[in-house]
């Protein structure tokens, strides 16, 4: 999925499961893993599939996920 929607691959061996929770779409849950990926390569963005895309430092994620009205629980953010 990584790939197909930003041209990034990653290290199979390194992909685990954070959490997860509910989506605000019906009968739907949004899952977090974590994983090493090859952050050398250009992001190919699949505008049919994804908006956008972008490196970002933990400290900016774990920021963002404090912010009222985030949809990443803070437990997750702080996995990173």
């Amino acid at each position: 999925e990584t790939f197909e929607e930003t041209g990034i691959t990653i290290d199979v061996d390194s992909v685990r499961y954070v959490g997860s929770q509910p989506w605000p779409f019906p009968q739907s849950c949004m899952i977090g893993f974590m994983a090493t990926a090859d952050d050398t390569l250009p992001l190919t963005i699949d505008e049919k599939e994804i908006v956008s895309a972008g490196w970002f430092d933990k400290s900016v994620v774990k920021v963002s996920a404090g912010v009222k009205g985030a949809t990443m629980q803070e437990k997750v953010a702080n996995e990173v």
